[in-house]
């Protein structure tokens, strides 16, 4: 059985480097089997880019990753 959860939130963010800074959004999740199987996030991604920016530009590595895709 697959279940639907929907999730807004709003995030105060501070990172390791660079300024703080607000986002918001929505996760709409399918759920079987007590497991999360797609994931799709609404949020103002180029925030989040710009502060991975920053901070890979500042030597964190993980910043710069490849996305986790499976």
């Amino acid at each position: 059985m697959e279940h639907v959860v929907a999730v807004e939130w709003m995030a105060d963010v501070t990172p390791a480097v660079g300024e703080r800074y607000v986002n918001q959004g929505a996760h709409f999740m399918h759920i079987r089997w007590g497991r999360v199987v797609y994931i799709h996030a609404y949020e103002d991604s180029q925030k989040v880019v710009e502060a991975c920016r920053r901070l890979a530009a500042s030597g964190i590595t993980e910043a710069a990753a490849a996305p986790i895709t499976t």
